[in-house]
């Protein structure tokens, strides 16, 4: 048998190995075009921390496992407020983001697939933070404990144009830094009872952080949502067509981290607000004060007929000596002469304990400051402890009906200093009390009066000084006036000298109908104060008289004019 030769052998080898052959090059090919398998290991940092004010940039670096690539970078990342479940930072297979809790994108920047670690990061500017802060709040999220995430997107293709495949998502968490919180932060005040025939004053108490001042406020009778549990929302809840009118400045306003006001509900807002419960028969209705901080106040008050049922509360007290059948408001008596009798004329809402104190200020001793004359009802703990306490003459423990006004006496006269020559101040001061709705009683709206006398060589008014009280002459309207029921009113008197504040005050049938403070602002010599334009009609088919009182810039009295007496034209 002849054997094949060598040459033959070999040729017989190749064409037995060129089937194999081309299943190794097939194999090659499929595995040159395939993309390899890209995965990461991890990402670093996780965590940012950005200033609300400064806004600033959130860099992370994608670190592939061995001898793979990290995929292709897509540009946009995911925002979300909240991620499912148990999901957590760095990397994850599946996008880890709540779906409901989504509310946006950032660019990150596109990237091919490396083999080497790969940085992206994206900015943030300080309009974006704050309204992530928005999206944040409205979430649930607080001050101090606002975050978001960040999920940037990373996969392999099988061709730059190919689906993509073996995704992996890195989350990174940013947590916004936020400057302490300023402005009014809350307001309190239980639901108030609101007389219909009287004014009502109420006592409002807020939480301020930093610096704050009240603007304008204001009643309405419905709210845009619901009633807000801090009693400050960041945007005027009255709903269109509520206003039922304007409130007058704030009273006893100070910028503490504790402080309020007392303002009076009118006569006339209680009767428009009854006029819309009898259509909505909702006896609710609200009072709103504006803050220079943009943000809004809210007090919910309701209708009560039934005034027994309120806190007692003060719309006027006055104090005087005596006289046949009036009261004089300042004294003059010889060194060693009996004191004639005092009394206290007082005008108020609801019913309840009258707990007070009749204090006297003698010669040498420090005045009264503005704070010294409010109400404890009116003040913070804080507020009552800086008070200043004078000697007390007596005390009055007594409890006053749903009458609406009283006649209280005051000390017996014996007691009333009389040996030592100079100023004496009488001061009655309102003690907190409870009521019967549950709310401290004693609230009034106003600086609580003084009662001044003086001991010398003579009891004539001649003998008065520099130092007495100035007279505040009024220029319009003038008595007898005839007042536009349809038309704003607008006041007017001379500028006197050493006065930092006047108080406007108008009563209607002997109750307080209005009040305002109002600083000096002369123009050649007079002063001019226009009220809100539903003052007017509030005052028809009514007897009106107004006045003014002066103030110093300590609070203490500097004088009053006489009272005008105008009709409103029905």
């Amino acid at each position: 048998m002849t054997r094949p030769s060598s040459s033959k052998k070999r040729l017989q080898l190749r064409t037995m190995l060129a089937p194999l052959g081309h299943c190794v090059l097939a194999l090659a090919v499929m595995f040159a075009g395939a993309a390899a398998h890209a995965d990461i290991a991890t990402a670093a940092p996780s965590t940012f921390n950005l200033n609300l004010l400064t806004g600033g940039t959130v860099s992370a670096v994608a670190i592939p496992t061995a001898a793979t690539g990290t995929g292709n970078r897509l540009p946009d990342a995911t925002l979300c407020s909240a991620l499912n479940g148990a999901a957590g930072l760095g990397v994850s297979l599946a996008n880890p983001c709540n779906p409901a809790r989504i509310y946006g994108s950032v660019n990150v920047g596109a990237a091919p697939n490396s083999a080497a670690p790969q940085t992206f990061s994206a900015s943030f500017t300080p309009a974006q933070l704050a309204s992530a802060v928005t999206v944040l709040t409205a979430a649930g999220q607080t001050y101090g404990s606002r975050r978001f995430f960040v999920v940037a997107q990373f996969a392999a293709s099988a061709s730059p144009s190919g689906p993509p495949s073996a995704t992996r998502f890195v989350t990174l968490q940013v947590n916004i830094i936020e400057p302490p919180p300023s402005g009014i932060t809350s307001a309190t005040a239980s639901l108030i009872d609101v007389g219909l025939n009287t004014p009502t004053p109420v006592s409002v108490r807020y939480s301020i952080a930093g610096m704050d001042t009240p603007l304008a406020g204001q009643f309405c009778s419905a709210l845009n949502g619901g009633y807000p549990a801090s009693g400050v929302t960041s945007v005027n809840p009255c709903a269109p067509a509520s206003n039922l009118g304007f409130a007058s400045p704030a009273i006893g306003y100070t910028n503490a981290l504790q402080t309020g006001e007392t303002l009076v509900v009118p006569e006339t807002i209680a009767r428009q607000a009854t006029q819309r419960a009898q259509t909505s028969g909702n006896s609710i209705f609200y009072f709103v004060r504006q803050f220079s901080s943009g943000k809004f106040a809210v007090v919910q008050l309701r209708l009560n007929a039934n005034s027994a049922n309120s806190p007692l509360a003060f719309t006027d007290i006055r104090l005087g000596f005596r006289d046949g059948g009036g009261l004089q408001n300042i004294g003059f008596f010889k060194r060693g002469q009996l004191l004639p009798a005092v009394s206290a004329m007082l005008r108020y809402q609801g019913a309840g304990l009258l707990r007070a104190r009749w204090e006297i200020v003698g010669p040498g001793d420090t005045p009264p400051t503005a704070l010294d004359l409010r109400a404890e009802a009116s003040l913070t703990p804080l507020e009552r402890a800086q008070q200043h306490r004078y000697r007390v003459l007596e005390r009055v423990n007594i409890y006053l009906p749903a009458s609406g006004q009283a006649v209280l006496s005051g000390p017996v006269p014996r007691l009333l200093p009389n040996e030592q020559y100079g100023q004496y101040l009488l001061l009655l001061r309102i003690e907190t009390s409870d009521s019967m709705a549950g709310v401290p009683g004693g609230t009034a709206p106003f600086l609580l009066p003084v009662l001044r006398y003086y001991i010398g060589e003579s009891s004539s008014p001649v003998a008065r000084t520099k130092s007495l009280p100035e007279t505040i002459n009024l220029v319009a309207p003038h008595s007898g006036a005839r007042l536009d029921k349809d038309a704003a009113l607008t006041f007017q008197w001379l500028e006197n000298e050493n006065v930092s504040l006047y108080r406007l005050e108008i009563e209607a049938n002997g109750k307080q109908a209005y009040a305002a403070r109002i600083r000096p602002s002369a123009q050649s010599g007079i002063n001019r104060y226009t009220t809100p334009p539903f003052i007017a009609a509030g005052l028809v088919d009514k007897v009106v008289r107004w006045r003014i009182v002066a103030l110093a810039g300590d609070g203490q009295f500097v004088g009053e004019s006489e009272w005008h007496e105008v009709t409103s034209v029905p």
